[in-house]
């Protein structure tokens, strides 16, 4: 069973990582307000919704289950309940409200980032276990428990080889050594620096960080 959400005004338990306290942001309606819109209308639909075409027709639908999905032909609402969302809805509601939702969202993450790039500040100089998260050309990213910090080891770092960014597998592979960083792998790091105000975090595999054979193998 699913723990009900709890909104309240003093710290609690649930916390960005490595900070001992969060504040859930009850107070402010304009972040919540696309929530308590969906509301409104599930509310609209389960006492107001139309279950079958007309009262001639003695077969209803169970509108609040997905077995309903699809078999619905015919307006759901009466024109006086769809003015209370049609009116909104030309004024812009909609719109603002998907604005707002991803001005929060960037808010929020750029928040972990902040609060994740501190915490990695004390982890300068160590080399601690992590797990790779994400493939790119220029590099692979590296999240380390028990904080979920992430950070990049720059493809330009791993001096042991060239390596070749394979998009359909996502994986770098070694041209010589055939070593291979992929998604999901097990991989120690040292924290080499970090960045507070770019949220930037910058990783090396200190076993691969030394030069190896110049030698082309091409």
């Amino acid at each position: 069973m699913t723990t009900p959400v709890q909104l309240s005004a003093e710290p609690g338990a649930n916390a960005l990582a490595a900070e001992d306290t969060a504040y859930a942001p009850w107070c402010c309606p304009s972040l919540h307000y696309s929530a308590i819109w969906n509301q409104l209308l599930l509310v609209a639909l389960l006492s107001e919704g139309k279950d079958r075409p007309s009262v001639r027709h003695k077969t209803r639908l169970d509108l609040s289950s997905d077995s309903c999905h699809g078999q619905v032909e015919w307006p759901l609402f009466s024109p006086s309940v769809m003015a209370q969302f049609q009116d909104p809805m030309g004024s812009g509601l909609v719109s603002r409200l998907n604005g707002r939702a991803r001005s929060a969202d960037e808010v929020e993450r750029d928040a972990l980032a902040l609060v994740q790039a501190r915490s990695a500040q004390e982890l300068v100089g160590q080399t601690l276990p992590g797990v790779i998260s994400g493939i790119q050309s220029y590099g692979f990213f590296v999240e380390i428990p028990p904080t979920q910090v992430e950070g990049l080891v720059h493809v330009s770092s791993l001096k042991d080889d060239w390596y070749e960014y394979r998009s359909r597998q996502h994986r770098l592979v070694g041209r010589k050594n055939r070593r291979t960083y992929k998604l999901g792998d097990a991989v120690e790091v040292e924290v080499q620096k970090v960045d507070v105000l770019r949220h930037q975090i910058d990783l090396v595999v200190p076993d691969a960080a030394e030069e190896g054979d110049d030698t082309d193998a091409s």
